[in-house]
């Protein structure tokens, strides 16, 4: 079956048609697109209430995301774009994939018209007072003497709540900022519509040129999410902007991310591309390759690779009650049946028994029952669960990452791992590439096995470009197998490698 679209300014409602009667035909679909705008508004929008990993902290409601193209329970689909542009008006996610297999998104770009991070351009700077212009997509009101940024709904919030990052003028760098231009100032004015003027009590050093982002931390949407998918490629998409988690994957199996731009529209003003992570796979299995791709402009980690720790509640024979620990992750069930599991000390990280899953079921929001086929039998010391059979390979090369402001590369999967060719620009005082794990704080798992790190090129790192750093007590040796060769290193602070609570490091460098 195949489909051809034409450009829509109520693109929602065009979509859920076509995929209504795709579902309905089964067989392969394809569904091709003529150039053009495609507009997908909040108020048409598919619901979607599946949690997603390191998004939004449980209260005791599902938060429901609002989808301006929904798939689910969709296989051996290709959406071919043709160069066409997805535009989303509203605070709303782009695209959510649930329960899909075999599914291609070709050659389309994705932008919001108001973009969840508002950005401020600094036009002139004095001591005691600083003048910013708005850019064209945000927006700003003062109200009472305050400044509130608008959101994508045009609904106003404070601005000394959002975050602050700033990009440097030459474009170089976009680091996150601990003054904050209107949070510190004591007045503010707006002189004329989109010129904003603050003074300050206290000398400053604002650069002009420098461009401000401000963003709400709430992660309410994302820009593209994929649940218990299998084989989806994702070739030659342009995200201009994303909200939330670019593109999240959870108990996915199989990704291929290729020729894959993830930074501003060429021409329009804006620094900021994602509003987190570009790309952050949770808890997925078999083979996630991310290659040919460019990412500029993200407001955390470009690339975040990780399973989950759960806590270890009880343990009666067999069975163990177990809970999400970190408050952005939860509501979904990361086991199977036939998984190996491992009891993990909680301070050291180290694995101290073996298990494998007979049946797993998700009892509330928060907690998750196992069935196992051999009893743990934990000591008194605080434990967490380690899903081995949850941690995909994973290869990233050819990539160039730039203009962040955390680590280029954050993987921790116990899997076979390749880094290589890539590009890390950096500017922040943090390591490109950083192989970690904690049971404390984001619950990020696990100890990496075999990972290949050669032929990157580095430039500028202010500390060791490749750090090797488990959160774990008594540095215990969780990270085992890792081949450091043949990457350059210009500009950058020596030592070029920091590791601890690690071993079996084959590495040439000095």
């Amino acid at each position: 079956m195949k489909t051809t679209l034409t450009p829509d300014e109520h693109a929602d409602i065009l979509f859920a048609k076509v995929l209504k009667e795709i579902k309905e035909t089964g067989g392969p679909a394809v569904i091709s697109l003529q150039p053009g705008r495609y507009l997908f508004h909040k108020n048409e929008a598919g619901i979607c209430s599946q949690p997603v990993s390191n998004t939004v902290a449980y209260d005791g409601n599902i938060p429901h995301k609002h989808v301006g193209l929904l798939l689910d329970g969709l296989s051996d689909l290709t959406i071919e774009g043709n160069g066409a542009e997805f535009i989303f008006d509203g605070d709303m996610s782009g695209i959510a994939m649930l329960n899909c297999r075999n599914i291609v998104l070709r050659n389309f770009s994705m932008d919001w018209l108001h973009p969840r991070v508002a950005e401020m351009r600094c036009t002139a700077s004095r001591e005691h007072e600083a003048c910013f212009e708005l850019h064209p997509d945000s927006r700003a009101v003062i109200q009472s003497g305050k400044l509130f940024f608008l959101n994508p709904d045009g609904l106003p919030e404070r601005a000394e709540k959002w975050i602050a990052q700033c990009a440097a003028a030459d474009g170089e760098s976009n680091k996150r900022s601990v003054f904050h231009p209107y949070a510190e100032a004591v007045e503010c004015s707006e002189p004329a519509p989109g010129k904003f003027q603050f003074r300050y009590q206290e000398p400053q050093n604002i650069e002009v040129g420098s461009v401000w982002q401000f963003r709400n931390p709430v992660r309410n949407e994302n820009g593209i999410f994929l649940h218990q998918c299998e084989n989806v490629e994702l070739d030659h998409l342009r995200l201009y902007f994303t909200p939330g988690l670019g593109v999240v994957a959870q108990l996915c199996r199989d990704l291929n991310i290729h020729d894959h731009i993830h930074a501003p529209k060429p021409g329009s003003g804006r620094v900021c591309a994602a509003f987190a992570d570009c790309i952050q796979i949770s808890s997925c299995r078999g083979k996630v390759r991310i290659a040919g791709s460019c990412f500029s402009g993200s407001q955390d980690d470009p690339v975040n690779i990780h399973g989950t720790y759960l806590g270890v509640q009880r343990v009666d024979g067999r069975k163990a009650a177990l809970a999400f620990m970190q408050p952005e992750t939860w509501g979904f069930l990361p086991f199977e049946p036939g998984d190996e599991v491992a009891l993990v000390d909680a301070e050291t990280l180290e694995r101290v028994a073996f298990a494998h899953v007979r049946h797993a079921w998700l009892k509330d929001c928060r907690h998750v029952e196992l069935e196992l086929d051999a009893a743990l039998n934990p000591g008194e010391k605080r434990y967490v669960i380690e899903n081995l059979s949850a941690c995909p390979e994973a290869l990233i090369e050819n990539n160039l990452f730039r203009c962040y402001p955390t680590r280029g590369v954050l993987i921790s999967t116990s899997a076979p791992g390749i880094v290589r060719k890539n590009t890390f620009v950096q500017a922040p005082p943090r390591p490109a590439i950083l192989i970690s794990a904690d049971a404390g704080s984001w619950y990020e798992s696990g100890g990496v096995r075999d990972l290949l790190i050669e032929e990157n090129r580095f430039e500028n790192c202010s500390v060791p470009a490749i750090s090797i750093h488990p959160a774990n007590e008594d540095r215990f040796p969780l990270h085992r197998g890792i081949r450091i060769r043949n990457n350059t290193f210009i500009h950058c602070t020596t030592p070029y490698l920091y590791a601890q609570g690690c071993a079996e490091v084959e590495t040439d460098l000095i």
